[in-house]
């Protein structure tokens, strides 16, 4: 028989993978018409120090017919859990390739897709979730496994919805919320998927979470670090994804609601400089400019932040003499926590009282 070569010898010429793989296949069949099982295994077995064993070739090329012929040898069961030099199983080849027929097949062997690849970090649902399509989601489906893999959770905690969340993929998350799968799990961080989306501005997953109700049931419900999904989007300024929330009732009623630290989100918003936001709230709901009894008033937040846009769209909105004569509890105004040059002078153009003292003097 032909010496086989490994793809590792031949991975400058690419050209040439093709034809090898071919030999590998004639070499198999021949060994098998000879009914020489030992020789058969000595192929199935022999190490790729890249992609692995023959049997991952046969998965990661799609080539169905080699893959049967190789699950029908005697002792190859034990085959389909060993790993390449990537972590991989030959299950999770199929899946990151996408030849759906080779997953099919070597579910039929009971594979466990419970067992991590891409250097041990994610399953193959979650491997879909995140860069398969909608087709690499049924048929992972098929399993009679099904509800366990929905509930898997991989590195960080996360399950496969939250994986497809965080990568902005609409289509795998609507596929797998489909096939019933949680929105109110959490992950390491407290996170739900919606909260995800709105933490990641992952506008094209928040759009399907945001538009159905059992996912907006929990809007209210906080992270660790006490925040809503509504607050969480304000303060990196996800513009995007706040125009989405404000098309729900229960997000605009979750506009003036105080999380960590007393702050609501235009309160986070502004004191984290995202003028975009801060304008956009002010405007699609005017009463998010209140009398600021629960602590410092929008104005002191922005100035803080440095940010002299957010500044300017809060002074513009309206309520500019109240803003700049409110005070803290300690008797600062705005002016007296600014710490900016360009933000006092904004302060300044606009007749802040240059002269005012706190309670401290």
């Amino acid at each position: 028989m032909a010496a086989i070569h490994t793809f590792y010898d031949i991975c400058a010429h690419p050209d040439y993978v093709q034809p090898l793989i071919e030999e590998v296949v004639n070499c198999v069949e021949e060994a098998t018409k000879l009914s020489d099982q030992k020789t058969t295994l000595d192929y199935v077995e022999s190490n790729d120090r890249v992609y692995g064993i023959v049997l991952h070739w046969a998965a990661l090329g799609g080539y169905e017919s080699i893959l049967r012929l190789l699950l029908t040898q005697e002792g190859t069961d034990r085959l389909i859990y060993e790993r390449n030099i990537y972590e991989n199983t030959a299950v999770f080849e199929a899946v990151r390739t996408r030849h759906r027929q080779s997953v099919r097949q070597l579910m039929s062997h009971r594979v466990d897709l419970f067992m991590n690849g891409h250097m041990n970090t994610v399953p193959p649902l979650h491997q879909a979730a995140c860069h398969g399509t909608v087709e690499d989601i049924e048929v992972l489906m098929e399993s009679n496994e099904k509800q366990r893999l929905l509930k898997h959770r991989a590195l960080g905690d996360t399950t496969a919805l939250q994986g497809a969340v965080s990568f902005n993929r609409p289509d795998t998350t609507g596929a797998i919320i489909d096939h019933g799968a949680s929105l109110y799990k959490k992950e390491e961080y407290g996170k739900t998927p919606l909260f995800m989306a709105a933490d990641y501005g992952a506008t094209r997953t928040a759009a399907p979470l945001i538009a159905r109700d059992s996912s907006m049931q929990h809007l209210p419900l906080p992270d660790v670090s006490r925040r809503t999904p509504v607050q969480k989007a304000c303060a990196p300024g996800h513009i995007e994804v706040m125009k989405l929330f404000m098309q729900r009732e229960e997000a605009r009623a979750a506009l003036l609601e105080w999380g960590s630290h007393s702050y609501g989100a235009l309160q986070f918003a502004a004191l984290n400089g995202q003028a975009s936001v801060v304008e956009f709230l002010l405007d699609y709901y005017p009463l998010a400019l209140p009398e600021d009894i629960h602590g410092p008033t929008i104005l002191h937040l922005a100035v803080r932040s440095g940010d002299v846009n957010t500044t300017v769209v809060i002074l513009e909105h309206g309520k500019m003499d109240e803003l700049l004569e409110s005070r803290v509890t300690s008797g600062s105004t705005a002016l007296h926590d600014a710490g900016h040059a360009e933000v006092v002078q904004v302060l300044a153009d606009v007749d802040a009282d240059l002269n005012a003292q706190c309670d401290n003097g």
